[in-house]
C-alpha cells in the first residue's frame, strides 16, 4: 500500500466519501499489511492509517 488518506466521514452513511477500509482489510493476508510505503509525511498521505490498521504490538492484536 502506498499512502493513505482515510477520513472519518468515510464511514458516515450520508457521506459521498467511499469507505474503503473494509476492502483494504479483506485484501490483507491474515489481517496483516505486508508493507506500507509513505512517500512523504504530509497529513493527506497518512491520515487515518491508525483507523484502519492496528498500530500496537502484534500480541495485542485481536
Amino acid at each position: 500500500m502506498t499512502d493513505v488518506n482515510y477520513r472519518a466521514d468515510a464511514s458516515n452513511d450520508d457521506s459521498d466519501t467511499l469507505d474503503f477500509a473494509p476492502k483494504i482489510r479483506s485484501a490483507c493476508n491474515d489481517d496483516k499489511l505486508d508493507i506500507f510505503v509513505l512517500t512523504h509525511p504530509d497529513e493527506d498521505h497518512l491520515s487515518g492509517f491508525g483507523d484502519i490498521f492496528h498500530l500496537g504490538k502484534p500480541v495485542d492484536c485481536h
